[in-house]
């Protein structure tokens, strides 16, 4: 931007207004004035600033140059004089130096003198100073040369004007980039990356300073043409004064007093509303231009991926820019942050609505997904220099609600299927691994169905929250599960039928599965619903049943041969060498079971426990043995109580802690101790509700 839009022509300037999408001023059709020069309505000459403008008669000529669009400015005086009065710019080397804001107040001044405005008008003094003081000097009512009247000033100041609202957007589009590539004459179409360098940002404060000045001098020509309405000053809807185009120089204000100010043809400017609009024009070209081959976005897959992770980082990286630099050049009642998050917000959302509505494989419906869910909500919009911007923005959904449900439909749908086919497989090679038995890790048998199985789910889950709006929907795919487990039982029970060789073996290995499943249902219960749970459950205690079965009852087939001499024939006499045989022959059988995991030997044991228990009590209640005498009796309750001790610390030292069994015998030894009918039903029927299976 060094000197391209003072040099360049006309037809330039304007096709680089119309790249930017920024109307021209209009140029109205000018009637040919009177003969003499005046204006016909007003009798006001047409070389409006001869008097203004042009040195006074008796100035001397030698410190004077010619008009520069339409300034004059004085010559440096000779050095050898001994005097260096200061030279005041012209305007376009107030351009050329990027002087915006003196430029500006130049501008408004001679705006002020050439539409008899004075400078006193409400607002003007804080921003420009009085005519005369911005490098226009001399005066006078000298008849000028033929050089300063070539040129009407009307156009001079309009073409001014729109030189420097030029340089002013041009500062406000390099806001992400450097001037050189938003300079009229730049042919490139490269993407340049979010970037404001300290001469930028300089360039921006002074082209908002400019905007305030200009939208200063909107309401001053307003407020100035209310108060000359309100006098009845204004001028008439129709003749050559009045405020429409047909009127000479398309002005309005003719018609009152002769020393009335006539309103400009450009005004109101509305540079605030031509801002906003270069702004939005900035962020849909910014996001249309997003480099979709470099970084990440050139490892994904398809192009639609790059495309959306190209214009979700060109979106984070500008509006970080915002808030690290350019908030800070705006006044903060302008809310400039919060337009950029509302302008970014919508375009960005127009782009995801687009690419939702297009056809998009699975794997571009799941990325979208990402970024409407997860990567836009949690990355960028609770970005913690990103919460300030978004703050008080405006913004609505990135995807039409029809259209997020659609695709996560889709997603849906698609994932169920998958998750199917994947629990599936394990489970088929989980069968295939039964039939050639299966490992050992530190020493115990082990499974990796519950560990895969659960992997899936997890990883699916996981996903799924992040892709999904609505977190209850995951439970479709922990549905999946509860025809998974019955499908892996009826496995395993036709399997341990089979009753093959390695059967122990892979028993032991699926209960340590069934206590993983269990430890599952137990922790994992924010995704599970209260229907699913009760089923999970009770397809995990089916299983439970099904493998400990399948390990103890071949035990109670080998020690039945002790248990039939529980409570039989002469029973007090040895009762104590029959219980102690039961127990040797068990401890043989338990043997067995070190090779099982710790925490599974120690639930078998319990459940061991307590079928020996009861399988001891139904052989006692079912024996023959008769006590006909009170001391019979007391004998009786004492032995039952050795015996619970017995039992009770054979399987304490095994490693059940099943230590509330230890009382089942004890409160039955007092039953035998108890004389009174009425006093034993009582006690029978809380013992059948303390132990349901003796029942």
């Amino acid at each position: 931007m060094e000197k391209e839009t003072q040099d360049q022509p006309a037809a330039s300037r304007g096709k680089y207004l119309r790249r930017l999408r920024i109307p021209r001023f209009a140029r109205p059709k000018r009637k040919p004035a009177a003969a003499e020069g005046r204006d016909p309505s007003t009798g006001v000459s047409n070389v409006r600033a001869a008097g203004q403008n042009r040195p006074a008669k008796g100035s001397n000529p030698a410190h004077w140059m010619t008009l520069q669009r339409g300034v004059y400015v004085e010559k440096p005086a000779n050095p050898l004089s001994g005097t260096s009065p200061a030279t005041p710019l012209t305007f376009g080397e107030m351009l050329d130096q990027k002087l915006f804001v003196e430029a500006s107040r130049l501008l408004i001044s001679r705006e002020d003198r050439l539409f008899s405005r004075g400078s006193e008008e409400p607002g003007t003094g804080a921003l420009w100073p009085p005519p005369g003081t911005h490098g226009d000097s001399g005066g006078g009512e000298e008849e000028g040369g033929k050089e300063e009247e070539e040129e009407d000033e009307d156009d001079v100041l309009q073409k001014d004007l729109e030189a420097l609202l030029v340089h002013v957007w041009m500062a406000i589009h390099s806001t992400f980039t450097s001037p050189s590539s938003t300079s009229p004459s730049s042919t490139s179409s490269s993407s340049p990356s979010s970037s404001s360098s300290q001469e930028d940002l300089q360039l921006l404060q002074s082209a908002v300073s400019v905007i305030h000045q200009q939208e200063a001098q909107d309401r001053c020509w307003k407020e100035q043409e209310k108060e000359e309405e309100e006098r009845g000053g204004g001028g008439s809807d129709d003749g050559e004064g009045g405020t429409g185009a047909g009127g000479e120089g398309g002005v309005g204000g003719g018609g009152g007093d002769e020393g009335g100010a006539r309103l400009p043809v450009w005004r109101p400017l509305g540079c605030l509303e031509t801002h906003r609009k270069l702004l939005a024009t900035m962020v849909e070209s910014r996001l249309n231009r997003a480099p979709v081959d470099d970084g990440e976005a050139s490892k994904l897959s398809s192009a639609a991926k790059r495309e959306l992770c190209g214009v979700g980082r060109r979106l984070k990286e500008d509006l970080l820019v915002v808030a690290r630099k350019v908030s800070h050049c705006y006044p903060e009642e302008l809310g400039v942050p919060k337009l950029y998050a509302n302008l970014y917000h919508h375009a960005f959302a127009r782009r995801m609505t687009e690419l939702a509505q297009s056809r998009l494989g699975i794997d571009e419906c799941i990325y979208l997904l990402l970024w409407v869910n997860d990567y836009y909500p949690n990355e960028i919009l609770k970005h913690e220099e990103l919460q300030a911007v978004f703050a008080s923005a405006e913004l609505g959904p990135l995807v039409p609600q029809d259209e997020l449900q659609r695709l996560e439909d889709q997603y849906l749908t698609h994932k169920e299927g998958q998750v199917g086919g994947w629990l599936g497989s394990v489970l088929a090679i989980e069968q295939k691994r039964w039939q050639r038995g299966p490992e050992k890790v530190d020493h115990y048998w082990f499974s990796p169905l519950a560990v895969d199985t659960l992997q899936v789910v997890n990883r699916v889950v996981s996903e799924a929250r992040s892709i999904l709006s609505d977190q209850t929907k995951v439970q479709r795919f922990t549905a999946q599960l509860q025809p998974f487990l019955t499908s892996y039982r009826k496995a395993l029970e036709d399997f341990a039928r089979r009753k093959h060789d390695n059967s122990p073996a892979v028993m032991k290995a699926n209960l340590v599965c069934i206590q993983q499943f269990r430890s599952f249902l137990e922790k994992e219960e924010d995704f599970l619903s209260g229907d699913q749970k009760v089923g999970l459950e009770s397809s995990v205690r089916a299983l439970e049943d099904l493998g400990y079965s399948a390990l103890t009852c071949p035990i109670h087939l080998e020690i039945k041969a002790h248990y039939r001499l529980l409570w039989s024939g002469s029973w007090l006499a040895r009762a104590g060498w029959v219980l102690d045989g039961l127990l040797e022959s068990l401890d043989r059988e338990l043997y067995f079971f070190t090779d099982l995991n710790p925490a599974c030997r120690e639930l078998l044991l319990g459940r061991l426990h307590e079928e020996f228990l009861v399988e001891y009590v139904r052989r006692m209640m079912k024996g023959k043995v008769m006590m006909r005498s009170k001391e019979e009796q007391e004998e009786a309750a004492t032995l039952l109580c050795d015996h619970s001790n017995k039992i009770q610390a054979f399987f304490s030292e095994q490693g059940s802690s099943r230590v509330e069994l230890l009382h089942l015998l004890t409160r039955i030894s007092e039953l035998l101790r108890l004389q009174d009918r009425e006093s034993l039903k009582l006690e029978v029927a809380a013992m059948a509700t303390h132990y349901p299976d003796l029942r």
